[in-house]
């Protein structure tokens, strides 16, 4: 998502990072990317909670429009976060 490697080249040198990536590299910030789902645990468990429990969530609330829809998930994500988040503090 953040860098890709050119075509034909095994130098780790000759990545090329997107524009996110560059920027991360400029400040200083190591991103660990991987392809492999079990290698990204917690995002692949969240996102099959969310693809379980969304449409459960938005045929209780009637939703039937894409606008409904968004409009739902701006009030669903801040209710989600304050139940799952962890705190960085």
């Amino acid at each position: 998502m953040f860098e890709y490697k050119r075509k034909n080249e095994t130098s780790v040198e000759k990545d090329t990072f997107t524009q996110f990536g560059y920027a991360c590299k400029q400040l200083g910030i190591a991103i660990q990317t991987s392809s492999i789902p079990q290698a990204k645990g917690r995002v692949e468990r969240m996102f099959g909670t969310l693809q379980s429990r969304l449409p459960i969530e938005l045929r209780l609330k009637g939703v039937t429009t894409l606008e409904e829809a968004n409009e739902f998930l701006n009030h669903y994500v801040k209710k989600f976060n304050a139940q799952f988040a962890l705190s960085t503090e």
